[in-house]
């Protein structure tokens, strides 16, 4: 388990994180993190997958992540909440500059 958050003994929740390119992730969802949950006795485990290529960003593999976390929410009966980070690089917004017209100036 990378973090656990507490309010008290009642208000607790993990959080697992991994790259989406991991060779561990999909067990690190449907396995890994249900069970450090149900270890810890908490009731809410928060998997996040870090994501760094459009591939790894494309509808159907945000759609099946969501769906893994569905399974082992069902399998395991704590409730896992998928997320995944687009960690994907942009370009810095100090850089972009407006497109040049040419002949005139504004």
């Amino acid at each position: 388990m990378d973090f656990e958050f507490a309010r008290g003994w009642s208000a607790r929740a993990q959080v697992e994180m991994k790259l989406v390119a991991s060779s561990k992730f999909w067990d690190g969802i449907l396995a890994q993190a249900p069970v450090y949950a149900i270890a810890g006795d908490v009731q809410v485990v928060y998997f996040v997958g870090i994501a760094y290529t459009d591939a790894e960003m494309a509808a159907g593999v945000t759609a099946k992540v969501k769906r893994a976390a569905q399974i082992a929410s069902e399998r395991h009966g704590v409730e896992v909440r998928a997320v995944v980070v687009d960690a994907r690089r942009e370009d810095s917004a100090s850089t972009i500059r407006p497109p040049q017209r040419r002949g005139r100036r504004p």
